[in-house]
């Protein structure tokens, strides 16, 4: 079933389905002469390419390079921390949080996005960090990273530094 609705000043009516299958990556027709594509797949984002305008998947929206030295290991995250991509935070972290390690440190001073999943992933670590006896100190830097913090009250739960070397001489 297709609904017809008009897009903009004068433009004709679009053919837009009411109902598509969420398994389904679909082409719909578009407003002059621009095809629309649906993505319904959570987990992955589509970019268009410039030059011919179909969909390619973008790359991960967030990736942890792991430094381990002295009993601490430094996770530093670039990108974009949410739904889709926590867990590249989250299983790194979760691996790093072992007995002997001396502490952790999450620097986000890369991070350009900080969803509510990418918070759980660090009060889960935090927890984690915390049962074990393990210092755990969060880098974080910049409006995109402090205010998800500071408007969710976890300032109270994490240990905030402004830099890697400070975050490295608290342990």
């Amino acid at each position: 079933m297709t609904q017809s609705r008009t897009v903009g000043g004068g433009t004709p009516p679009v053919d837009v389905p009411a109902r598509i299958p969420p398994s389904a990556v679909q082409d719909h027709p578009g407003v002059d002469g621009f095809r629309i594509t649906v993505d319904h797949a959570p987990h992955r984002r589509c970019a268009m390419r410039e030059e011919t305008g179909v969909p390619e998947p973008s790359a991960a929206l967030a990736s942890v390079q792991v430094d381990r030295s002295d009993g601490v290991v430094v996770l530093r995250v670039s990108g974009e921390l949410d739904a889709s991509s926590a867990d590249e935070l989250a299983r790194p972290l979760k691996s790093a949080l072992v007995d002997g390690v001396r502490g952790v440190v999450v620097d986000l001073t890369q991070v350009r996005f900080l969803g509510s999943a990418g918070l759980e992933s660090l009060v889960t670590g935090s927890k984690r960090a915390d049962g074990l006896g393990v210092p755990l100190l969060v880098v974080a830097v910049g409006r995109a990273v402090l205010r998800p913090i500071e408007a969710t009250g976890l300032t109270a739960v994490f240990t905030l530094a402004e830099t890697l070397e400070e975050a490295l001489g608290r342990i």
